[in-house]
This record gives C-alpha cells, sequence and structure tokens, in this order.
C-alpha cells in the first residue's frame, strides 16, 4: 500500500470508530482487550494518535485526558493526526518506538491501529465490518517485520516454540519459531485477527506461539 492509500484508511477507520462512539454504548465490553469498554478503547486510541501526532510534529505530547464527550475528542485527535501526516514527507525522519523511524512508518502503523480498533469497536457494538484486505496483509507483514522482533529483542516475549506460516491462498508469511513450521489458511483480515488475539487459535500449536508474546 502507499501512503496516500494508508492515509485514506486512517480517515475511513477514524471516521467509522467516531461514529460508533456517537451511537455507543460506552460501557460496552470489549473482548477483544479484556477488562476494557468501548469508552476505555476509545481513550487508548486517542491517546495513541496524539502520541504518534508528537513523534512526527516534534511537539509535547498531550496530558492524559477524560473527556466529557469521549467522541468528539476521539474525533479531534485523529483529524489533527491525519491533517500532520498528509502535510508531512513520508519519507521525513522522526522518532519511532524506540530508535528513529519516518513519517511513512507513523502513516501506516496508525492506519492498521485505528482500523483493529475500529473491528473492537464493532463487535462490542454490533457486528463488525470487515478489516481492509490490502490493510489487513500490510498488517500481517508488520507483526513478521516489526512486533514480532521487536518483542523477542525486547524481552518481552520468548522465541515461539514453532514458526507459523499464514497463507492466503495467494500470499504468505512466515514468522520465525524454534521448532517445526505450522501452517494456518485463511483470509487475510482473519488472519490478523487471529495474531492479535480476536479470534480463538482452533491448533494448540499456533495457541503456543501467540501465547509466547508476539505481539503487545
Amino acid at each position: 500500500m502507499h501512503p496516500a492509500q494508508h492515509l485514506a484508511a486512517l480517515a475511513l477507520e477514524a471516521g467509522r470508530t467516531a461514529e460508533v462512539l456517537r451511537a455507543g454504548p460506552l460501557d460496552a465490553p470489549v473482548a477483544g482487550c479484556p477488562g476494557w469498554d468501548v469508552r476505555r478503547l476509545a481513550l487508548h486510541t486517542g491517546g495513541v494518535h496524539r502520541w504518534a501526532l508528537s513523534r512526527v510534529t516534534g511537539a509535547a505530547r498531550e496530558p492524559r485526558s477524560d473527556p466529557p464527550d469521549v467522541a468528539a475528542w476521539y474525533a479531534d485527535g485523529a483529524a489533527r493526526l491525519h491533517a500532520a501526516l498528509a502535510l508531512a514527507d513520508p519519507a521525513a525522519a522522526c522518532p519511532g518506538f524506540e530508535g528513529e523511524a519516518t513519517v511513512g512508518f507513523w502513516v501506516r502503523r496508525m492506519a492498521r491501529e485505528t482500523a483493529v480498533h475500529r473491528w473492537d469497536a464493532d463487535a462490542a457494538t454490533g457486528d463488525p465490518a470487515p478489516l481492509d484486505d490490502a490493510l489487513a496483509a500490510d498488517g500481517l507483514a508488520e507483526v513478521r517485520d516489526v512486533f514480532a522482533p521487536r518483542q523477542v529483542a525486547l524481552g518481552r516475549a520468548a522465541l515461539p516454540p514453532y514458526a507459523l506460516r499464514l497463507t492466503d491462498g495467494e500470499r504468505s508469511w512466515r514468522l520465525d519459531g524454534d521448532g517445526p513450521e505450522v501452517e494456518v489458511r485463511g483470509a487475510a483480515p482473519d488472519l490478523l485477527l487471529l495474531l492479535w488475539g480476536r479470534r480463538p487459535a482452533d491448533d494448540p500449536r499456533v495457541a503456543a506461539v501467540l501465547a509466547a508474546g508476539i505481539v503487545p
């Protein structure tokens, strides 16, 4: 996907999330984030948007907030993040997670973060609209290339007991492991939801990989 496509996805998914927040109920539990309700999910995602905005612009990060109108607060943060990302050069350097990254890194990261949590909000309040296929495929590559190696390098996760190959029929993503390879087939959106704990693992070997902590 190109930066313009990620920006379009960010705007679309943030807009959908704001609609869910306006409709409520905000106290609906979020199955994908145990212990959270929709309001807590919105505060988390809106806070991440503001953190990413500070990384891209160099401005101070906004303090934690408990707004009376969480839908308006969420929409405002998402709109300001989108505007800043749209104005910046995707190749421009800026802080990433621990070291240096680019604006393009944050464009991609925020599109995917927003999409998965929009799905969470949808699922908590009704029937979730599916994730975009191209964005989900990009998210699978992100887990393989960014999150799984980062979790192991930071000592947050052990190397999984099995390698995991995810296949959607045409494309394939392999996550390294300390054992034989296990394959899971499915549509890219469902595979991404599996990796992020939103779908159950039917195979105990796959469950063991996910239990290793390859995503934060």
